[in-house]
């Protein structure tokens, strides 16, 4: 015959009476649906003050596992076999569909769907009022944080070392219809502070930002290296660029294998494959751009031009150089330039005694400088320069009247002031001016172009005369500096 076994059952006011359920005896609280076995020596409530009962599920309200258990003990264990495939913990809704399940090691270990009404929240996480603790964190298996959410909604992603090379710390992926950002964030008034936007076409993938006294950061693990200002007014909207003194402060590349574009250095000089600048509007006294005439000011024609040195009665027979302006003390330019633009040239004396050619040659007895040369100092980056001698020769006799001195001007290029054969000695053009003793032709001129020069120059004049007699046989020069001409000599 069936034999049937009953649970003792009651409720909780039948069995809160001080009632010691003994070893293995179940008591069965139909009101509270609560289910207690005794242990022989608790009472039932203590039993149930301490937790050990299980709330079990009716169709009249919900289970409940667990309560005020020691600190060591788990109120609830499913475990599943070595074989396992299915969900060893399934939650499911009135119709049998899954919310959410918990996998052994098939599939995803935790996997939640929704099946409620299209307007219900999928998944809440809510914090306590008083809650200082992250409200979710994500660790790898050495417990390092790889993304947190804060208590008060801030999120940190920070990849650990095992990410691969390539792979960015955030993903963000627009469907292929969606035209008003793929990416977004907004301010605590709802508008829009940042936002990427790509129509499927690359000219037309645009970042936009909007923002508050700072609209954009980016900084490295000590100092901000890029900041992106903007204020009230468009003249205080900047971009700060901070290389930490590395060789280029801001680069442009097109892109794959393609050279750099353009580069700004750490000491603020730009290079670039290409410009448009416009100023329009812009004023003289405007610092930040050169305008074209300005540019024509700086680089214009300007026209230095000597004393004319005469000697009444020269007579010389070898090549030496000529004093240039001996008249001319301090030998300077500032009152001779009719064009305030030159490039800081001077007449500075030889500081040798063994220039080449040398200076022993006589030149107006008493006036001339014929012991100490003066040569023309050129600056590194002048810019070309032409230079010009005009020699002109008395002439003696009756009509047709004829040359009484005659010789060759030369013009030569050192490195140092020092003028001598081992100072990069360079003669410029060949011979420039040419004076023929008898020829009615008593002024000549020769002129040479010169190139830029990245270093310091020194240039000199010479005379290589054919002439010695005595008499009253006059002979002058004018050396003239000026930024002119198209042929070009290297000096």
């Amino acid at each position: 015959m069936a034999v049937r076994i009953q649970l003792r059952r009651g409720n909780n006011s039948e069995f809160d009476t001080g009632l010691v359920l003994t070893a293995g005896e179940v008591a069965l609280v139909e009101d509270e649906k609560v289910l207690i076995v005794g242990d022989g020596t608790s009472t039932y409530n203590d039993l149930k003050g301490a937790g050990k009962f299980i709330n079990y599920q009716t169709r009249e309200g919900l289970g409940v596992v667990g309560g005020a258990n020691a600190t060591g003990e788990t109120p609830l264990t499913v475990k599943g076999v070595g074989s396992q495939t299915a969900a060893i913990l399934k939650v499911t809704d009135s119709g049998d569909s899954a919310i959410l399940q918990i996998f052994d090691d098939e599939g995803p270990t935790v996997r939640l769907e929704d099946h409620g009404d299209t307007n219900e929240v999928f998944m809440l996480l809510k914090q306590q009022a008083s809650g200082t603790a992250n409200a979710l964190e994500l660790k790898d298996s050495g417990d390092t944080d790889q993304m947190t959410i804060s208590c008060d909604g801030e999120v940190a992603i920070t990849p650990t070392n095992n990410q691969t090379a390539d792979a960015p710390s955030l993903d963000v992926k627009g469907s292929g219809a969606n035209n008003s950002g793929i990416f977004r964030v907004k301010d605590n008034s709802d508008n829009a502070v940042l936002t990427v936007k790509s129509d499927g076409v690359e000219s037309e993938q645009t970042v936009t930002v909007d923002g508050g006294s700072i609209i954009a950061q980016v900084e490295d693990d000590a100092t901000s290296n890029v900041t992106i200002t903007a204020s009230a007014t468009d003249s205080d909207k900047v971009i700060t660029v901070d290389g930490n003194g590395g060789t280029e402060n801001f680069s442009v590349t097109a892109g794959g294998a393609i050279a750099t574009n353009s580069t700004v250095t750490a000491e603020g000089k730009g290079t670039f494959a290409d410009a448009d600048i416009d100023v329009t509007g812009r004023t003289l006294t405007s610092a930040s751009l050169v305008r074209l005439d300005e540019i024509l000011g700086l680089t214009g024609t300007f026209t230095f031009t000597t004393d004319t040195p005469t000697d009444g009665d020269y007579n010389g027979s070898t090549e030496h150089l000529l004093p240039l302006d001996i008249a001319s003390a301090p030998h300077d330019f500032a009152t001779k330039t009719t064009f305030p633009n030159q490039p800081d040239l001077t007449l500075v004396p030889i500081s040798g005694t063994s220039a080449s050619p040398d200076t022993s040659g006589e030149f107006g007895t008493g006036i001339g400088d014929t012991t100490n040369a003066y040569l023309l100092r050129i600056p590194a980056n002048s810019g070309r320069l032409n230079l010009k001698i005009t020699l002109t020769s008395g002439q003696v006799g009756l009509p047709p009247a004829t040359n009484a001195v005659g010789g060759v001007a030369k013009f030569y290029s050192y490195t140092a002031q020092t003028a001598t054969s081992s100072d990069n000695k360079t003669q410029l053009g060949g011979d420039v001016a040419t004076l023929t003793v008898g020829d009615t032709t008593a002024t000549v001129t020769g002129s040479v172009n010169v190139a830029n020069s990245t270093v310091e120059k020194f240039v000199a004049v010479s005379f290589d005369a054919n002439h010695n007699t005595s008499g009253t046989d006059v002979f002058s020069y004018t050396f003239e500096v000026s930024r002119d001409g198209e042929t070009v000599v290297a000096l």
